[in-house]
């Protein structure tokens, strides 16, 4: 009887999945495109309030405030989180579009809504033309969060303006659409 016996041999793994012997060394793809130092520092500012150093990192570090942080959450929904409604104000006079998605498709005014103690920040967004009837990634509106929410018993005034902005909304697509389609049968 023969008993084969294999050779016992390092095994390297493949080219592909081995380490990277210079610890140093930046990765050939970036994790998170567009998440720079620069990046960094402004989201941190926005998580804290600070007006004037999120201002200051806009204008020198050449950022996008537009952009995504970290977790995936645009500034304007951290500052919404955060209630920091001085912050959320100043973004959106320097041009921070207030319909910007984040994670599962939520916007700034859902969160607003979900986290606020107050009506301030949803008036806020409103104001600078917050979508009432955008969708996140699970069908939820506005109205479906304020549902849940504890606001409109507090501040009944909340719940109409919401309603409002929901018709005023919906009749203005209406009229868009009326609209490019008579123009379109023109041409």
């Amino acid at each position: 009887m023969v008993l084969w016996v294999a050779r016992k041999e390092a095994i390297s793994p493949p080219a592909s999945r081995r380490k990277n012997p210079v610890r140093n060394e930046k990765p050939l793809v970036e994790r998170r495109p567009g998440y720079n130092p620069g990046m960094r520092k402004f989201m941190r500012a926005v998580k804290y309030g600070r007006v004037e150093d999120a201002k200051w990192a806009i204008k020198n570090e050449e950022i996008n405030p537009d952009g995504r942080g970290k977790y995936g959450d645009t500034a304007l929904i951290v500052a919404a989180s955060y209630e920091h409604t001085m912050l959320a104000s100043a973004l959106l006079e320097m041009g921070v579009d207030p319909n910007a998605r984040g994670n599962y498709l939520i916007t700034a005014l859902m969160v607003a809504v979900k986290n606020s103690r107050g009506p301030e920040m949803m008036e806020i967004l409103m104001d600078f033309e917050a979508r009432v009837r955008a969708r996140n990634l699970f069908l939820g509106t506005v109205l479906d969060e304020l549902r849940w929410s504890t606001l409109p018993q507090r501040y009944p005034h909340i719940q109409k303006q919401v309603e409002r902005k929901w018709v005023e909304e919906g009749a203005f697509y209406k009229v868009k659409r009326k609209f490019f389609s008579e123009k379109n049968a023109e041409a």
